[in-house]
């Protein structure tokens, strides 16, 4: 009887890029951020139309300050750059709601980056003090150093809201697993073998 030891020795998942918006609230509790000269928040540049940075204006996602509602007085375009490794897998993560002001409709953000250009929808019903935000996950294949670009697909100042932006390298199969499947497969192929000569 052979006894196999196996050590998983997988790259693991890790975060290469992480942003919550957060930032001292402000009277009123936004600031609205044009495209152009100085149009930046943090590691995001506003490359089209604005964005408002929302400061204590309504509920964020985690409980922190800052989130964005992605129409300022129209549809606005928010960009980063990212150290991804072409050909590599990557897990997108974000929280979704809705500008509560402008009605009950639905709110949609498109987002691009790597092989992916998706829209996502929230539905509505909500309100500053409960903005009902939902985790959306999106896995993506790098074309290295990405642009992750999101979006308002809404003509209104009462756009998509976007908290909690990460990005982290998928894991990769561990060596333990990759072993595990090749013995498998040869178990398999020497079975054969034996009925056939039989």
């Amino acid at each position: 009887m052979t006894l196999l030891v196996c050590l998983t020795v997988g790259a693991q998942a890790g975060i290469i890029f992480s942003s919550g918006f957060d930032g001292t609230p402000v009277p009123g509790g936004y600031t609205t951020i044009y495209s152009g000269p100085g149009g930046t928040l943090g590691p995001w540049t506003v490359v089209s139309g604005n964005v408002d940075w929302i400061r204590g204006y309504w509920q964020s996602a985690l409980g922190t300050s800052g989130s964005v509602d992605m129409s300022g007085n129209g549809p606005g375009v928010l960009s980063t750059s990212l150290a991804t490794i072409a050909g590599q897998a990557y897990d997108l993560s974000f929280y979704l709601a809705g500008n509560p002001d402008g009605g009950d409709g639905p709110r949609t953000i498109n987002v691009e980056v790597g092989n992916v250009d998706e829209s996502f929808t929230f539905p509505g019903g909500q309100s500053e003090a409960s903005m009902g935000w939902v985790q959306e996950t999106v896995a993506f294949v790098a074309n290295g150093n990405d642009a992750l670009t999101f979006t308002s697909l809404e003509n209104t100042a009462y756009g998509p809201a976007l908290d909690q932006v990460t990005v982290s390298s998928a894991p990769e199969p561990s060596s333990c697993a990759l072993v595990l499947i090749g013995l498998a497969g040869g178990i398999k192929l020497i079975r054969r073998r034996r009925k056939a000569v039989a």
